[in-house]
C-alpha cells in the first residue's frame, strides 16, 4: 500500500500507482477514503488506476453511524427526538439518495 494524493501533495495518485505497478507487475486499484463524490473522486477516476472505489460516504452505513451518534449525543429532546424517531426502520438509502459502489474502469 502507498499514499497517493488527489491535491497538490506528493506523491500524486499516478505517481504512487506507476510505483506499486512497478514493484507488483500487476494492475492496481485506487481505493478512495473520501466522505463524497466530487473534485477529489473525479481526479482519482481519472487517475491510471484499474479500479476506483467509491466515495465511503456514499455508503449506507456511514449515514447510519452519524444518525446514531447525532441521536445519542442530542437524547430525547425536542426536534432531535423527532429526527431520530423520522429515520428509525427506514433504509439510509432514503436519508443519502441510494450509495454509489465500486466501479471497475473499463480497458
Amino acid at each position: 500500500m502507498v499514499a497517493g494524493f488527489a491535491t497538490a501533495a506528493r506523491p500524486t495518485v499516478d505517481e504512487a500507482v506507476s510505483f506499486l505497478a512497478n514493484v507488483t507487475g500487476q494492475p492496481v486499484a485506487v481505493a478512495a477514503y473520501l466522505l463524497s463524490p466530487g473534485l477529489f473522486h473525479d481526479r482519482l477516476w481519472l487517475s491510471t488506476g484499474a479500479w476506483v472505489s467509491g466515495p465511503i460516504g456514499d455508503h449506507p452505513a456511514v449515514a447510519e453511524l452519524i444518525l446514531d451518534r447525532y441521536c445519542d449525543t442530542a437524547g430525547a429532546a425536542g426536534a432531535a427526538r423527532s429526527l431520530c424517531l423520522a429515520g428509525a426502520g427506514r433504509p439510509m438509502a432514503d436519508w443519502t439518495g441510494g450509495a454509489r459502489g465500486d466501479r471497475r474502469k473499463s480497458a
